[in-house]
């Protein structure tokens, strides 16, 4: 008959509220992190596609001989500063 040791069976409850507090912390710190980097990207997005309506634009203006000045050409294309960590 095969005796088992009470200390080998498993992990004991406060092992598993330690790692389960851990985790949570883990968690709390890193899903802010990840919505604003997935808001900058988001907004990069609309940066690109601005810049390429832009550029549609232009070519159609051309292609059809059409004079137009645009009123915000002077204007920054991002006026957001770059963000350092990406």
């Amino acid at each position: 008959m095969k005796t088992t040791d009470k200390k080998s069976s498993g992990f004991t409850l406060v092992e598993l509220i330690v790692v389960i507090a851990i985790l949570g912390i883990l968690a709390a710190v890193a899903v802010p992190r990840l919505a604003g980097i997935r808001s900058v990207a988001e907004e990069r997005v609309c940066v690109a596609n601005r810049k390429t309506v832009k550029r549609m634009y232009s070519a159609f203006l051309v292609e059809n001989g059409i004079d137009h000045e645009d009123e915000d050409s002077h204007e920054e294309e991002s006026p957001r500063e770059e963000v350092p960590w990406l």
